[in-house]
């Protein structure tokens, strides 16, 4: 029990730290100077970069859901084929099942084989609800990702038992490419931007330029 408790603590952690430093990646890039609650008014950030996994209503967040659902399913298929090797759960066992299943090759697989998918269903007339699904591939690789980066990392902290470079360099990997789905599915959005509720026609952009001494205090140049 433990053992979930902590994963879903991980997975939101790990899932915010993607959703923030891909916002900050972007700003960076795009911007050469900006005001303080661009960089740390975290509820917002959170909420925008989230709101771009779905913009067209909840289908976005209905794919992230299936990609964390499809990380458990493989994670508790690599424990169920791992031998029983002691009182913790299999899932968590120094195991060649383990390694594979919540490795980055399993979302590489995916990955390579979502195209596939995509014309079968087209192909076999699917349920429009399928389709749309389908479209949304940036949102439930988003998810499963950081699910098993988050398994990963659980299996390492609270029993110690699978490998710790392996947890590292997966967990990165996986994590990366969980920022790249969420950079991909920002460019697609229309209109989309890292700091355009920070824009010059913003009303609130007034509360910075009020006055010179305050601007200088809550602008960050780099």
């Amino acid at each position: 029990m433990i053992e979930w408790i902590v994963w879903i603590i991980l997975f939101f952690t790990m899932a915010g730290c993607v959703l923030v430093v891909r916002y900050w990646i972007s700003l960076m890039r795009e911007k050469d100077s900006y005001h303080r609650d661009e960089l740390i008014d975290f509820p917002s950030i959170l909420l925008r970069e989230a709101n771009a996994l779905s913009p067209d209503g909840i289908s976005g967040f209905l794919a992230a859901a299936g990609g964390v659902g499809l990380a458990m399913l493989l994670t508790l298929l690599g424990g169920l084929l791992s031998p029983d090797t002691g009182p913790e759960p299999d899932w968590t066992a120094s195991q060649m099942p383990n390694y594979f299943f919540q490795s980055a090759l399993s979302v590489l697989i995916f990955h390579l084989a979502w195209p596939s998918f995509r014309t079968i269903a087209e192909d076999s007339f699917a349920p429009s609800f399928l389709r749309t699904f389908l479209e949304q591939e940036d949102a439930f690789f988003w998810g499963m990702s950081v699910a098993l980066a988050a398994f990963n990392l659980t299996a390492w902290g609270v029993e110690h038992r699978i490998s710790f470079f392996f947890v590292l360099i997966n967990g990165l990997l996986l994590l990366v490419y969980a920022g790249y789905r969420l950079n991909l599915s920002r460019e697609r959005e229309p209109e989309s931007g890292p700091y355009r509720d920070f824009d010059d026609d913003d009303p609130r952009e007034d509360d910075f330029s009020s006055s010179e001494s305050r601007s200088s205090k809550d602008e960050v140049e780099f």
